[in-house]
């Protein structure tokens, strides 16, 4: 199959550059370098990882939608994006879904004495800004599981508001899920040599 390229000017390249941040940059796990395109009913999913986190965006209605299957990133610069679409020889993609906890339905919406945990955005936030709203979360997630989370992960994350959910009944299996407009990602504990 051609390659496909998605430009600036696209709208779908805010999402696509968004999603490939998560994708793994060592080339010797092939199979995790790209990125997955799957349809989910009338929707279409976008999905790269790279292990530690993943990242998803769900195309409503299938508008614009892409090639299904592994896409072989080419090139991926601040104004274009190019792919091989339908990759077969890439190798089987991780089953991403095991990994989010609103998916296995063992996720729950945080909670504090105040309500919900909504962390909101930079331009939304008066007091202090959305990454450290976020930070302080995460800070005070990682008292409470005992786990400690990369906080690099965090700065896609700064410019949007974000619902966030976890495991919050296994701690030993607790991975943190941000939710925006269509976006999720996913941030998985950093494991200790004792676990």
């Amino acid at each position: 199959m051609e390659s496909v390229t998605i430009l600036k000017a696209d709208p779908r390249f805010l999402f696509l550059s968004w999603v490939i941040q998560a994708r793994a940059e060592d080339q010797t796990r092939c199979h995790i370098t790209g990125f997955l395109v799957e349809n989910d009913n009338k929707d279409q999913l976008w999905i790269a990882t790279d292990g530690r986190r993943l990242h998803t965006f769900r195309l409503e209605d299938g508008k614009d939608s892409l090639p299904v299957g592994n896409a072989r990133i080419i090139l991926a610069n601040k104004d274009s994006i190019v792919f091989e679409p339908d990759c077969a020889d890439m190798g089987q993609f991780p089953q991403w879904r095991r990994v989010i906890p609103t998916l296995t339905n063992a996720g729950k919406q945080y909670k504090n004495a105040e309500g919900p945990i909504t962390l909101p955005s930079r331009s939304f936030s008066l007091k202090k800004s959305g990454t450290m709203e976020l930070a302080n979360t995460i800070r005070d997630i990682a008292k409470k599981t005992q786990r400690t989370f990369d906080p690099f992960f965090l700065l896609p994350l700064a410019d949007s508001a974000w619902t966030l959910y976890g495991d919050t009944n296994d701690p030993e299996n607790h991975a943190l899920e941000f939710q925006s407009n269509g976006k999720t990602c996913v941030i998985m504990p950093i494991h200790s040599a004792e676990d």
